[in-house]
């Protein structure tokens, strides 16, 4: 289970609340890559813009109501694109409950009464027309102000809409979960393991965060934790180390696409710091023990030594810092370490 502790005067560490279970190691909520949207190849490397240059792609953009800037999607001639569609769908959803629109009952009149999510999405040229057409009515609307939605709003995300963005942003960035997986060696504290958004609310939900607080998640994996906190509180910044090389460059790409995202729907968005490092290098320790006032550690899998070493950083920390683990700190050290 997992546990909330706060270090008191003598450097002790208190325990506070119990949380749900994590993900087991090597799970992830993400799908096989089958083409469209954004992806990394295995070794890590971006390779968007050669897929907007592949002869297959076909790319859409839609206009933001709230903020005017483009999101891309790309799909691929002869895939399925089954991430990329779903996306697709999510968008226009929020975009037909635009009050001021009104474009939904006429595009579909235009199509025989047929409901617009039942329309032949295989169709790129269907799927341009409706892109365009959007477009074109946001263009000619947005400098009246009359475009209104929950979801197009500049306050804090909801649960529910951080939950439900957070989770196209993670298909976006990973798209082959196997590609992590395969890049840490098993039960070790390099095993890579994933937090649920559900989990994260009732997290985020127990410590209420201010602009006092400063987050920070120790092997922060691909940074979704951190883009979480950054879209849901009210942290002052939100910070992750990461020392494996492959998801720290996913981490940089989900910053990328989180931030996009966010301004995309007009929404508010703390700072985002993704580092790619070990949190025990000497110079991350003043964040570390000074500045952060709530950490976050999925230690589910890290071994008896990295432990140890994340329990002597907490002897320094300041008194009232948050520490969330998924594993208990409270362990004694195995014989064979002593």
């Amino acid at each position: 289970l997992s546990s909330v502790y706060e270090v008191t005067m003598g450097n002790e560490v208190d325990k506070e609340v119990v949380l749900p279970e994590p993900l087991p190691n090597n799970e992830l909520v993400a799908q096989p890559n089958d083409g469209g949207g954004q992806s990394l190849v295995e070794e890590g490397e971006e390779e968007h813009d050669a897929n907007i240059n592949n002869d297959n792609a076909i790319v859409f953009k839609l206009k933001s109501p709230a903020s005017g800037k483009w999101i891309t999607l790309v799909m691929f001639e002869d895939e399925e694109n089954k991430v990329t569609l779903e996306e697709m769908f999510f968008h226009f959803e929020h975009l037909f409950q635009l009050r001021g629109l009104n474009m939904k009952t006429s595009f579909e009149d235009e199509r025989g009464g047929v409901p617009w999510n039942y329309l032949a999405w295989w169709d790129f040229e269907m799927i341009q027309d409706l892109v365009e057409q959007m477009n074109e009515t946001i263009k000619s609307r947005a400098s009246s102000n009359c475009l209104t939605s929950k979801w197009f709003m500049p306050s804090p995300c909801t649960a529910r809409q951080i939950k439900q963005l957070s989770i196209k942003v993670f298909k976006r960035v990973v798209k082959n979960a196997r590609v992590l997986n395969h890049c840490y060696k098993g039960f070790s504290s390099f095993t890579y393991g994933e937090t649920t958004p559900d989990q994260l609310e009732i997290i985020f939900n127990r410590l209420k965060m201010t602009e006092k607080d400063v987050f920070v998640d120790l092997g922060s994996g691909v940074g979704n934790v951190v883009t979480y906190a950054a879209g849901y509180t009210q942290a002052k910044s939100c910070v992750g180390i990461e020392v494996n090389a492959v998801p720290a460059q996913f981490a940089t790409n989900m910053k990328k696409e989180f931030e996009n995202m966010m301004s995309w729907y007009g929404k508010e968005c703390r700072p985002i710091e993704l580092i790619h490092d070990s949190f025990l290098v000497e110079k991350h320790r003043k964040l570390i023990i000074e500045e952060a006032t709530v950490i976050y550690i999925n230690n589910f899998a890290f071994e008896a030594d990295l432990m140890f070493q994340i329990k002597d950083l907490i002897k320094d920390m300041s008194h009232g810092t948050r520490i969330i683990c998924t594993k208990s700190l409270l362990e004694e050290r195995p014989e064979t370490t002593r």
